[in-house]
């Protein structure tokens, strides 16, 4: 292998880079692009939920519970109805995601200390947000019910000193638990797995398109050669890629940055020379940048973004699907960008117009006959492409095998149901309440005990 043939490969390259303006915008205004939409538009925080009260008791008992809703920041009272009819409406709309219906003996029976059923409304199509906002609301109506037993034991002379039970959460590496600072890390890996792999499908492709490949096979240059030669200009861009996605994410989301960039960069290169090795396979199968393109889309995109654990948890996937995810380079490389980020791991159109014909006119009828023969001949021209599509096998294999390979994936993969949490217990009582306590996670479906620990090293 020749340094010197790799290195007039690599300036051919780097020249054909320079002329080729769309290779520049993919490989610097792309991913800044989509790096800026996906931290601003994808959000997993619920909070400030549209609500509707309907307060059919109007007591300070019923008020109580509606500021303590109003308070909170998961909750944004919109209107106060008067019938319960105008509920349906309103959820319809979008008006509304959740309705609270208080009834009219709601201060009677909380004063009484018997229970008091509310009606509490969401909108179901969005699962995930409804099983989180109840969860929510769960919260505000336990912490309503402790103030009103313990306002009627003072009442009667008596005083809770100590509670059974007082749990302390800890949140470590994100205690804001802003979604960003996970988003951020893990859209890294998506958007190099697609924007790499996107530039050199396109090489080789466009060598065959223009005819270029041809004197390149003539040429001296080894295949070794001709792939190191065509692979390290674009390496050098995917550095900027990387650099320019993580100074967003640490400058302008300001998502902390607790690892080592050493260790950031050295990750960012080996994951780069797999994604770049892969879009190069593709170039050399497919036979134009068009189906190039599109074999990027299915083959990097959609496994990185799905079956990567960028979203959506691989522990709540079907088996195979959890399987699958070994082989996808992008699952490793976000675990990696998360704990760098998050943990601190490895420290050392034309003018358009109406024809509106006005008939009894020869002027206008001859105007009418040149539009219908110019429409006629757009048809004809639509149905020979049409036909000419069809007779493409390869073709007909896009138009059927992704939308129902999208259809598969996303009806397994895109699941944000909660469950089998990985869980370690670190029981420092080993008592028998304390094994009741753990008993009682452990025989929930939402969690899964995985380890024991016996000191905050091995939890941590």
């Amino acid at each position: 292998m020749s340094l010197r043939r790799i290195k007039a490969m690599a300036k051919k390259e780097i020249i054909q880079i320079r002329r080729d303006i769309r290779v520049l915008i993919a490989a610097i205004f792309i991913p800044t692009l989509l790096i800026l939409l996906f931290g601003y538009a994808l959000s997993l925080d619920v909070d400030n939920i549209p609500t509707l009260v309907l307060d059919l008791d109007r007591t300070p008992a019923s008020r109580d519970l509606i500021q303590r809703l109003d308070d909170s920041r998961y909750f944004t009272i919109v209107r106060y109805i008067q019938r319960q009819n105008e509920i349906e409406p309103a959820l319809a709309r979008r008006e509304a995601f959740m309705a609270l219906v208080i009834p009219s003996d709601f201060s009677a029976q909380v004063m009484g200390g018997f229970e008091t059923p509310v009606q509490v409304i969401f909108d179901g199509t969005d699962s995930n947000t409804t099983t989180i906002a109840s969860g929510y609301f769960m919260g505000i109506a336990n912490s309503f019910n402790i103030n009103r037993q313990l306002a009627r034991l003072r009442k009667a002379g008596l005083y809770l000193t100590v509670r059974p039970l007082d749990p302390r959460i800890r949140v470590w590496f994100n205690p804001e638990l802003k979604s960003k600072n996970f988003i951020i890390p893990g859209l890294t890996a998506v958007i190099m797995m697609v924007i790499c792999a996107l530039m050199t499908a396109l090489t080789i492709s466009r060598e065959k398109e223009t005819g270029t490949m041809e004197q390149l096979i003539s040429t001296p240059i080894s295949s070794g050669e001709l792939i190191v030669g065509k692979l390290l200009p674009y390496l050098g861009l995917g550095l900027i890629e990387i650099t320019l996605v993580v100074v967003a994410g640490v400058l302008v989301f300001e998502v902390p940055f607790r690892g080592s960039y050493f260790n950031l960069l050295l990750v960012s290169l080996i994951f780069m020379i797999g994604t770049l090795g892969w879009g190069l396979l593709i170039s050399t199968i497919a036979r134009n940048q068009l189906e190039a393109s599109q074999m990027v889309m299915i083959s990097a995109f959609l496994p990185s973004f799905l079956l990567s654990g960028f979203i959506y948890p691989i522990e709540n996937m079907p088996v195979v699907l959890q399987v699958i995810t070994y082989i996808i380079p992008a699952r490793y490389f976000i675990e990696i960008t998360k704990g760098l980020f998050l943990k601190g791991v490895g420290r050392v159109s034309d003018n358009l117009w109406i024809y509106s014909p006005e008939r009894g006119s020869k002027e206008i009828q001859q105007k009418d006959r040149v539009m219908r023969l110019f429409f006629m001949r757009i048809k004809q021209m639509v149905f020979k492409e049409f036909l000419q599509t069809l007779r493409d096998p390869r073709i007909r294999l896009l138009l059927i095998f992704p939308p129902i390979f999208q259809l598969i994936v996303f009806g397994y993969a895109a699941n944000l149901d909660l469950k089998n949490i990985p869980t370690a217990i670190y029981d420092e009582d080993n008592s028998f309440i304390s094994r009741e306590l753990a008993s009682a996670f452990s025989s929930s479906s939402y969690f899964n005990f995985v380890a024991r620990v016996t000191n905050d090293k091995e939890m941590s």
